[in-house]
Formats: C-alpha cells, sequence, structure tokens
C-alpha cells in the first residue's frame, strides 16, 4: 500500500470515528446529564437508547425532568414548555426539592391591629408536609388598651391536603401551596395593668397561657416568590387569670376563655416570601 494511500485512510478513520461515537445528549433541571441517542420526542416523554445496552432496550424519561437536549451534531432543542413546568414534578418527588422555593418568612398582617408583631419561618420538609416556627412581640401595633408588653412563640406541623384519587401526570402546583390541617403549640407571657372600676384604682397582672390547636387553613403561592395564608385554630388551653369580673381578657397572639371553660381560639393572615434556602 502506498504510504499516502495509507495517510489518507488513516486520517478518515480518526475523522469517522469521533461521528460514529458521537451521542446524544439530555440535560435534565436538575442538572443531571444523560449520555444516549434519543429516538422519538413525544407529547409526554423523550425516548432514548444507551449505546452500553443491547440496541432493542428502549428508556424514557418525563418530558417534566428535561432541561434540554443536545444532539450530537451540536444542535439544542430546550423544552420551552417547561417555563411553566418546572414547578410541576411527580406528585410525590423529592426533585421538588431542586426545583421550587421550600422556605419563607411570613409577617401576621392583622396582628398589629392587637398590638402584636408576629413573624413566622416554614420550612417544607417534604411534599405534603412542612414545619412552621413563630415568635411574637407584644406591644408593637395600633392598640393596646392593657399597655402589655411581652412575647409569644409559637411552632406547628402542617399537613398538606392530598386528592382522594390521583390521575395519571398528575402535579404539586407548589409543595407550600393548598389547604391544611396543622397541630399547634402555642405559648405567651405579658405584663400589662387594667382598672379596677369598684376600687377606682390600676392594678398591675402578670398573664402567662398556653395552648394546643388544631388549625385549618389554606396557602396560596405566586410564581414561587410571594404567599398568602390564611387560618382559623380551635382547641384547648390555659390561663393564670381567674377572670373575676366576668370580662374575657384583650387577645394578645390568641386567646383562652377561662379556667373554667378552657377554650382557646386563634386566626391569622399572613403574607410572607419564599426562599431557595440550604440545600439537602
Amino acid at each position: 500500500m502506498r504510504p499516502t494511500r495509507f495517510f489518507f485512510i488513516l486520517l478518515f478513520l480518526l475523522l469517522v470515528n469521533p461521528i460514529i461515537n458521537a451521542q446524544d445528549t439530555i440535560v435534565k433541571i436538575t442538572g443531571e446529564i444523560i449520555g444516549c441517542k434519543v429516538v422519538e420526542i413525544g407529547t409526554d416523554q423523550i425516548k432514548y437508547k444507551v449505546a452500553d445496552l443491547q440496541s432493542d432496550i428502549l428508556f424514557g424519561i418525563d418530558k417534566a425532568e428535561v432541561d434540554k437536549i443536545v444532539f450530537a451534531n451540536g444542535e439544542e432543542l430546550v423544552i420551552d414548555h417547561l417555563i411553566g413546568a418546572r414547578q410541576t414534578v411527580e406528585m410525590n418527588s423529592d426533585q421538588l426539592f431542586k426545583i421550587q422555593k421550600k422556605n419563607d418568612i411570613k409577617l401576621n398582617f392583622l396582628s398589629p391591629m392587637n398590638s402584636v408583631l408576629t413573624f413566622s419561618y416554614e420550612k417544607a420538609i417534604k411534599p405534603g408536609a412542612s414545619w412552621e416556627a413563630t415568635l411574637g412581640i407584644v406591644g408593637i401595633g395600633f392598640d393596646n388598651p392593657d399597655d402589655a408588653v411581652g412575647f409569644a412563640m409559637m411552632g406547628r406541623y402542617k399537613f398538606f391536603q392530598s386528592p382522594d384519587y390521583y390521575l395519571k401526570g398528575m402535579r404539586y402546583a407548589h409543595i407550600l401551596k393548598g389547604r391544611y390541617v396543622a397541630p399547634e403549640l402555642l405559648f405567651a407571657s405579658y405584663q400589662g395593668k387594667v382598672q379596677d372600676w369598684n376600687n377606682n384604682i390600676e392594678k398591675s397582672y402578670s398573664r402567662v397561657k398556653f395552648a394546643v390547636l388544631i388549625n385549618f387553613g389554606k396557602q396560596w403561592v405566586f410564581d414561587d416568590l410571594f404567599l398568602i395564608d390564611t387560618y382559623g385554630g380551635i382547641g384547648y388551653g390555659y390561663t393564670n387569670d381567674r377572670l373575676d369580673d366576668g370580662n374575657l381578657p384583650y387577645p394578645y397572639i390568641f386567646t383562652v376563655l377561662s379556667q373554667k371553660f378552657p377554650l382557646a381560639l386563634s386566626y391569622g393572615f399572613r403574607i410572607g416570601f419564599l426562599f431557595k434556602g440550604g440545600t439537602k
């Protein structure tokens, strides 16, 4: 074989071999890369083959999990419909942690009307559940008839409502969105003054109260950025105030009706913002 012919054959093999071995790449929304040969792009799924396995074995991946496809020739196909679907992975998939914000800070919008400033931090721990911690400062707001000063602490575990039945392709709109039931522990301690009209004097008091409530609420999430949370709670409570004058105490934080009738009530309208926070 002539040297010139051998050189051209060798050059041909060097150029053709990368083309033969070239493969397509599926890039998932989590950043994971799959090297393969894409054979079909359907309405819901992308089907592909893997070079190291038998040629008749076909794999499939939901389009909701795919960001783009990079073909062997360098062309890219971005799955445009995922602009709205990046937040819609399978109902109970932990992929939600990677593509949605799972933390929020909230302010109880109505609490300053009762001279209380209340902040809450919420964290989603899995699809359908989150925990929430709240700190309240008594004495900051627009109405404080007892000139009360103190604090409150609350903690709740939220169970978001799930469907009675599931359909193929059903999605969570957001892991922090929906109706929920939330058991809650509450504690408050504050000091204030009340008028004793019988003796025409002003008396100081120190009030301690706690409660165990079941809250029923609904939370709306807008664009994975802003949320609104409304709820009402009912349960049992305790207060050291005997209420000898027959009047209900001013409802700082939450209400416990009396020692003899220990019904506890609460309500709230919260607004907040979401953020990613740390990763698991």
